[in-house]
């Protein structure tokens, strides 16, 4: 295959979470899109999510490259020096982020990829925002054209703080950078893009909105039985920041529910993703929980797997989320205030109701478009447009190379990305010009 793209990304199976998932399934599904697909990422990664499934997922055509680099985390395994380093150490002293000293090691093993490969497209995707720093330097050194992925906010976001306004402002100026000099920008909800469009104030053809989704071969064998005396509220994920559980549970508590179970999937003991998805298949109402801070840029990747699960849904999210719009669009289930306890109140009541009555149902929507193989086909769409812009328009002229108007000639169609061979009757030359002697030629 002539298409080639390599994917530079700190977080890749064996490393679980949304991150390396939402770059695996891209990873699965490109080859079958004709594009030869290059990984770059690192033997080893300071993050606690492991998850060994997926990496049996990836296709051997696949070249997956690990590199080592200098990480003081594998020291030692002691949560405390971990702790430290993470959380005390690293905001003080690595910036953007404390994935940053896999940079240059980065920077070196790609541009040896990209040259030793011919590689047309590059993609990263943040975070960690060191990934586009990479892509960036990359793109810089060897004009290959590059596609910047943003799953989440950087300086607009609610949950990341910045250890001072001098973080903030250099924040600022390097994701205009990137925002700037990337041929492409995907996001992962329409809101992200109308944000990020904003910020660089920029026409639409730049930017293109490729959600999560889910993929339909990790559904194909779930056991979906369900309690009958019973019924099973579950939630998947982690917790964090303003994301809380607390008004919810205490609205749940003083139900006083007796044959209604709550389970959250991975908060106490870390699942594979697909054992989170066997187990969300045994519930009743899928539960998501979102910050009252969330915003219309805040799709979560597992609502996705919620809607492939065909269960109704539970959504604690403000009114302006991008989640809130899909499950109202969609008419998949039930949005509530997540600070307003007696509204929680009345909407558990009503769907505990409908299970008695044996009607807690939703409509069957049309979910294709949020398919992961068609969501990577998507992608796959946008390199192609992106090498088809790349392809120059080869011109060849005949004549006298050293005249004015011969010369201006040229110019004129190399400044319009020409690609302009000159075969001309006297020696001379011209700028951005491939020129050939006629009579050697004749010879």
């Amino acid at each position: 295959m002539n298409k080639k793209v390599l994917f530079i990304s700190y977080f890749f199976p064996p490393v679980g979470g949304i991150g390396s998932l939402r770059i695996s399934k891209f990873v699965k599904f490109l080859p079958q899109f004709d594009w030869q697909t290059y990984v770059l990422t690192v033997k080893k990664a300071f993050y606690p999510i492991v998850d060994e499934d997926l990496l049996k997922e990836i296709p051997p055509s696949v070249k997956v490259v690990k590199i080592n680099y200098f990480e003081p985390a594998f020291w030692s395994r002691n949560r405390l020096w971990r702790s430290f380093l993470a959380y005390a150490l690293y905001p003080l002293i690595l910036f953007p982020d404390r994935q940053f000293l896999w940079f240059l090691p980065a920077l070196i093993s790609s541009y040896k990829i990209v040259k030793a490969n011919h590689i047309k497209v590059i993609f990263t995707s943040s975070s960690p925002i060191s990934n586009h720093l990479i892509g960036f330097c990359l793109k810089k050194i060897t004009k290959v054209k590059w596609v910047a992925d943003f799953r989440d906010e950087w300086t607009q976001s609610s949950y990341l703080k910045f250890l001072t306004p001098v973080h903030r402002y250099l924040a600022g100026i390097l994701e205009k950078l990137i925002l700037k000099n990337a041929d492409q920008i995907t996001t992962v909800s329409d809101g992200l893009t109308d944000s990020y469009q904003t910020m660089l104030n920029k026409n639409s053809e730049k930017f293109t909105t490729i959600t999560n989704g889910f993929d339909g071969q990790d559904f194909l064998n779930l056991n979906k039985k369900l309690s009958k005396n019973k019924l099973v509220l579950a939630h998947a994920g982690s917790l964090y920041g303003s994301r809380k559980a607390d008004i919810f549970l205490i609205a749940f508590k003083e139900l006083n529910f007796k044959d209604v179970d709550l389970k959250f999937i991975g908060l106490k003991k870390r699942l594979s993703h697909k054992e989170s998805l066997e187990e969300l298949a045994k519930a009743n109402v899928l539960l998501l929980i979102l910050s009252p801070m969330d915003n219309s840029s805040v799709m979560t990747g597992k609502i996705f797997e919620y809607l492939a699960l065909r269960r109704p849904i539970l959504a604690l999210a403000p009114e302006k989320s991008g989640a809130t719009k899909l499950i109202k669009k969609l008419k998949v289930g039930e949005v509530v205030n997540p600070e307003n306890k007696l509204e929680i109140k009345k909407t558990l009541l009503k769907m505990y109701q409908k299970w008695l009555k044996n009607d807690l149902t939703i409509p069957r929507v049309n979910i294709e478009q949020y398919e992961r193989k068609k969501l990577t086909g998507n992608l796959a769409e946008l390199f192609n447009k992106l090498i088809e812009k790349n392809s120059k328009i080869k011109l060849c002229l005949i004549g006298n190379i050293q005249s004015s108007q011969n010369q201006s000639l040229c110019n004129y169609f190399v400044k319009k990305d020409y690609e302009v061979h000159f075969i001309t009757i006297k020696p001379g030359n011209t700028k951005g010009t491939k020129t050939y002697l006629f009579y050697k030629i004749a010879l």
